[in-house]
């Protein structure tokens, strides 16, 4: 009985905890995926990790004797195991091919302990960018610009190329408005080449459609009474936003908002052509 008491106290106190911290959650993962696996008569052949930062972690399982229809029925049964531990699930995905035999592959459970947005957390208001000097960017396939104008910018619970989010997002990059002012030309030279050609999938997973940024200057957005909560993108500079723009004079963060508003007095500018028009 004292047995039984300590396992649901220990089991209240893991869930109840704010988050586990990356060492934790990797060694936790390991343990429980394999387990789970081996419980449905599966042989775990070897398991691979990325702790790609104290935040971020990447797992597979590679797995024999379980049909890809019963993994793939586990995606809830794991999300909820993670969100209870304070990460978010990115990404569960069963994977086969055709030199395994039947029964095996691997199991990639993606997730990061980016905290879903909450008013005491946030790293910029609406105000705040106004304070500090940034303007909005936001890149979109050419095709959603009229209603983005016209019915604003719309969270997403998934980004373009499958990413699940801890809650709706909008994502930006800020930069400091002067210098769009000073290096204009440079600074889209380098969202040309960033989202053009081979590049273009680097970011949202845009492949091959025509690609525009729209500006938004917050300053225009305070004075219409918009309000909104901005939080660093952690998939970028090992956690802190930052984007890599080496060699330029300037830099720019990767944020989001849960808000969904409308842009005032916005600029829009192609920055890519799909890959049949070049």
């Amino acid at each position: 009985m004292k047995l039984l008491r300590e396992t649901i106290r220990r089991i209240l106190v893991e869930e109840n905890r704010k988050a586990l911290d990356g060492d934790q959650f990797w060694g936790l993962m390991e343990n429980m995926v394999s387990k789970k696996l081996e419980s449905m008569g599966g042989v775990i052949d070897h398991f691979e990790t990325d702790v790609l930062n104290d935040i971020k972690f990447v797992g597979e399982w590679y797995y024999d004797g379980i049909e890809k229809d019963q993994l793939l029925a586990l995606e809830n049964y794991f999300t909820d195991y993670v969100e209870k531990r304070g990460w978010n699930m990115l990404r569960y995905k069963v994977e086969t091919s055709e030199w395994m035999v039947d029964g095996s592959g691997r199991v990639i459970i993606n997730c990061d302990m980016q905290p879903n947005p909450k008013s005491s957390n946030l790293n910029y208001s609406m105000k705040d960018l106004v304070n500090e000097g940034f303007i909005l960017l936001h890149v979109t396939p050419s095709k959603n610009v009229q209603s983005i104008l016209s019915g604003g910018f719309k969270p997403s619970r998934v980004s373009s190329d499958g990413i699940k989010f801890g809650g709706q997002r909008n994502f930006f990059f800020i930069i400091d408005e002067g210098d769009w002012k000073a290096s204009k030309e440079e600074i889209l030279e380098w969202f040309q080449t960033t989202f053009g050609g081979e590049g273009r999938g680097s970011y949202a997973g845009i492949k091959s459609e025509d690609i525009s940024l729209i500006v938004t200057n917050p300053w225009h957005l305070t004075n219409k009474k918009i309000r909104a909560n901005f939080y660093i993108d952690t998939e970028f500079g090992y956690g802190d936003g930052t984007i890599d723009t080496s060699g330029y004079g300037w830099q720019m963060k990767a944020v989001y908002t849960p808000t969904h508003f409308v842009p005032v007095i916005p600029e829009v500018i192609q920055i890519a052509q799909s890959a049949d028009k070049q």
